[in-house]
C-alpha cells in the first residue's frame, strides 16, 4: 500500500499478481488515475498478458461492477476463507484445509525432490469418519 499515487507501487502489485497468480487472459480495470494511464504501467501489462481497461471520466456508474466485485473478494478473502468452517472439509475452515494438505504433502516430499505444481485437485479427500470429532457444537434441545 502507498500513500502517494505513484506508478511504482502499482507495478509492484501487478508483477506480485502476475508472478503469484501466472493469469491467462485477465483484464485489468482501473479508474483514469495517472499511474494506471502511464506509459510504463501499459508496457508491464502488455509484456505481462494483461489487457488494460479504464472507465470514462467522470462516470461513477462505470466502476460500480468493480466496486462490487471487490466487496465480495474482500467477504470471501476478510471472512469466508479464514474463518468460516465448512462440512465438506471436516469443518475446518478453506485456509486452515490448505494449510493442512500442504504440510502433509510438504512432509511427504522427499527433500531432494522438487516440488510439483499445478494440479491441486489430485488431493485426495478428507473422509468424513476420521473427522467427526470434529464437529461444531451441536444445538442443546429441551
Amino acid at each position: 500500500m502507498a500513500t502517494d499515487l505513484r506508478t511504482r507501487p502499482v507495478l509492484d502489485a501487478l508483477d506480485m499478481a502476475v508472478t503469484t497468480r501466472k493469469p491467462a487472459d485477465v483484464v485489468h480495470h482501473s479508474d483514469q488515475d495517472s499511474q494506471y494511464t502511464s506509459l510504463t504501467f501499459g508496457i508491464r501489462c502488455r509484456r505481462a498478458g494483461v489487457r488494460p481497461s479504464t472507465g470514462s471520466v467522470g462516470d461513477a456508474g462505470d466502476s460500480a461492477m468493480a466496486e462490487a466485485r471487490m466487496d465480495a473478494l474482500h467477504f470471501i478473502e476478510g471472512f469466508y476463507n479464514p474463518t468460516r468452517r465448512h462440512s465438506a472439509l471436516g469443518y475446518l475452515s478453506p485456509i486452515e484445509c490448505e494449510a493442512r494438505t500442504m504440510t502433509a504433502k510438504d512432509r511427504a516430499l522427499p527433500a531432494n525432490r522438487p516440488r510439483k505444481r499445478g494440479n491441486f485437485n489430485s488431493t485426495p479427500r478428507l473422509k468424513h469418519s476420521t473427522m467427526s470429532h470434529r464437529r461444531p457444537c451441536s444445538r442443546r434441545h429441551g
